[in-house]
């Protein structure tokens, strides 16, 4: 599964342009935005292991509704990445193909648990980052202190994926485009043949 980080980030460049004119969205929305579809990641994912734990047969339709939440993760991971002027994040996975089907319901419980830390760090970073712009005593943090944060949350959603069989990138630009259509913006990201 390979997600084009950078096709990813040209699509949103557009698509913002278009849905915020005006150039109002911050980070600290952003930042719940995120928080936000991280929740509905947790939601289906927490409906996901109860199934499994009932032995239910047919996943599919749970499996397709995690696909579209991570979707909107990763989605939203980059535009916090782009409000900052952060290179794109990337996912490394360093997987077997034969370790696929090896994870319990316990090990996909805790990626998702480290999607959630890693969210959290990022919203704890956006936080200080806001704090220190508004002249706000407080702790600080650095842009690459969310970098990294952000690339903690995508590499578990990624692997989150994985463990599901689930192809992210194909996910994302169904997301894409039907956020898009849904909206009554024009931008698409291409559909891969």
């Amino acid at each position: 599964m390979t997600v084009e980080f950078e096709t990813l980030r040209e699509a949103n460049l557009v698509r913002q342009a278009e849905w915020d004119k005006a150039g109002g969205i911050d980070l600290a929305y952003r930042g719940n935005e995120m928080a936000g579809e991280i929740g509905e990641v947790f939601e289906v994912a927490y409906s996901l292991i109860d199934q499994m734990a009932r032995f239910a047969e047919d996943l599919t339709d749970l499996r397709s509704q995690l696909a579209d939440e991570l979707a909107d993760a990763e989605i939203c991971i980059d535009l916090i990445a782009m409000s900052e002027d952060l290179p794109a994040v990337e996912a490394q996975l360093d997987v077997r193909p034969e370790h696929q089907g090896r994870y319990s319901l316990l090990d996909k419980a805790m990626i998702a648990m480290a999607l959630g830390a890693g969210a959290g760090q990022a919203c704890n970073i956006i936080k200080k980052l806001a704090r220190e712009r508004l002249g706000i005593r407080g702790s600080r943090a650095s842009k690459a202190d969310l970098s990294a944060a952000l690339s903690k949350a995508l590499h578990a959603a990624h692997l989150l994926a994985w463990v599901e069989g689930i192809d992210l990138d194909a996910a994302v630009r169904r997301k894409f485009n039907a956020t898009s259509a849904k909206v009554g913006l024009q931008t698409r990201m291409k559909v891969a043949a």
